[in-house]
């Protein structure tokens, strides 16, 4: 009961966020896999930085970690696969959705997944993406019930618009088939007896 309850105030926590002038939306694409977009809202044009930082969780790891790069070009959202939006930082010239953002910092690590993507001398705006959904990264948790967290901060000359909490949990359905599962395997250790 108290893993249910800490579980509901993360997602309350994680919902909390759209009461700012952003958001974030985190797509569970299935298996685990986790896709992260930022919503820029009333803050686009507003902010001239994106810092994310996220840890898995309960002893989980992030796998499949990859580039972001397939075939040469940024991967789009949804594959197995951990790694961050090769869009952010490829050039507009190259690939037709390159933002030009300087990157700094970029880890990608089981534990952790973190980088810092900068218009520098500009402002970033997710008004001209697909829903107005700026795509950030991609996480792969490697099983369905694995947990995480991190946030994402909206920053204009170096001081902080927004910071946007967002928590990996497993869709309610997953909860629902464990505790299924729990008293299946209950009723059966309780016939072996």
């Amino acid at each position: 009961m108290k893993y249910i309850i800490a579980i509901a105030v993360a997602l309350s926590l994680a919902t909390s966020s759209a009461v700012q002038a952003a958001s974030l939306q985190l797509q569970n694409v299935g298996n685990g896999v986790y896709s992260l977009y930022l919503l820029g809202e009333e803050l686009n044009g507003e902010f001239d930085t994106i810092f994310l930082t996220a840890t898995p969780g309960g002893g989980s790891q992030f796998t499949a970690l990859q580039s972001g790069l397939v075939g040469g070009a940024p991967r789009p959202a949804g594959a197995p696969n951990t790694y961050r939006n090769r869009n952010l930082g490829a050039d507009p010239l190259d690939f037709e959705d390159g933002l030009g953002l300087s990157e700094f910092g970029i880890q990608s690590t089981a534990n952790l997944q973190e980088g810092t993507f900068a218009a520098l001398g500009g402002t970033i705006s997710t008004a001209a993406q697909p829903g107005g959904r700026l795509f950030l990264w991609n996480f792969n948790m490697g099983s369905p019930s694995a947990t995480g967290s991190g946030h994402v901060e909206l920053i204009r000359s170096g001081v902080v618009g927004a910071n946007l909490p967002f928590s990996i949990v497993p869709e309610p359905a997953t909860f629902v088939l464990a505790g299924i599962s729990m008293l299946g395997l209950a009723a059966v250790r309780r016939r072996m007896v």
